[in-house]
């Protein structure tokens, strides 16, 4: 069954392997006598495969029965406490999650931002989103709604395809910047709507994408940029387009390129300034 699992699990077929750990389990339940290092073994080729698949309830099962193997174990432990805290997540705030994945699944983009801005949101991001780093929420398209830490704290939301529980193939990054936030207010002058659009693999933009990025000032004026091209590792590299609209609505259009996430130096004048 471990077999089964990890081999379902490389091909794809996450049905399948499922199944092979329910049937697993089944015969470990029955007192099969297998050695400690076999039971342990599949079970945490069940972890990777509910890791992956974002399988919370599934997930915290299998943590326990490896406490049950090692209780002394500091990884299983840290592993189930995070579990339990995204299973009171989802049960405090599935309602949230499942409104996010409605405007995301019909593309209401201005949605996604009233969501992100509400103080139901901020609390939710604040005071109960602490000790996790990312909860995936199921669509039946295939597609998850993911609210993802970020390494500078901020939390963003996701939306599209998945694999091995990472962000993989065509999807959605909703971020929004600047914005101040108590428990009795939203205050949303002198703020940013970033969306990037594109392809991803392990959680990095891979091929094409388009960042686009909305500025609202403080006297509410509103300025608008928009930077699209080929993405290597979350990195912009190639050909790259910048559009630059003014608060006045003068556009501007830009062409650069970049190697690897390095503009690509044209020029430097004498006096260092750099083209």
């Amino acid at each position: 069954y471990t077999g089964l699992v990890q081999g379902y699990q490389q091909t794809g077929d996450l049905a399948s392997a499922d199944s092979a750990v329910q049937s697993g389990l089944a015969v470990l339940s029955e007192g099969s006598g297998l050695s400690v290092d076999a039971q342990t073994a599949f079970l945490l080729a069940a972890r990777e495969l509910y890791m992956a698949t974002g399988d919370s309830e599934k997930l915290t099962q299998i943590l326990e029965l490896l406490l049950e193997l090692d209780p002394d174990n500091a990884e299983y432990q840290s592993f189930l406490e995070r579990e339990r805290a995204v299973q009171e997540f989802l049960s405090a705030h599935e309602d949230l999650l499942q409104r996010l994945a409605q405007l995301c699944e019909s593309g209401d983009d201005e949605g996604v931002w009233e969501v992100m801005l509400s103080a139901e949101y901020q609390e939710a991001v604040m005071y109960d989103f602490i000790n996790i780093d990312r909860i995936s929420y199921p669509l039946d398209s295939g597609n998850v709604v993911s609210m993802i830490r970020c390494l500078n704290g901020m939390v963003r939301v996701y939306y599209g395809g998945i694999q091995n529980g990472l962000c993989s193939g065509e999807g959605t990054m909703y971020e929004v910047t600047g914005a101040s936030y108590s428990p009795e207010t939203v205050l949303v002058q002198g703020h940013s709507y970033n969306k990037f659009t594109g392809r991803w693999e392990n959680d990095l933009a891979n091929g094409e994408g388009s960042l686009q990025k909305t500025v609202i000032y403080d006297d509410g004026a509103v300025r608008r940029e928009e930077m699209a091209g080929m993405y290597l590792n979350g990195k912009e590299d190639g050909s790259r387009t910048y559009i630059y609209s003014e608060v006045d609505g003068t556009t501007r259009t830009f062409h650069y390129m970049v190697e690897n996430g390095e503009p690509v130096v044209i020029e430097i004048y004498w006096d260092g300034n750099i083209i």
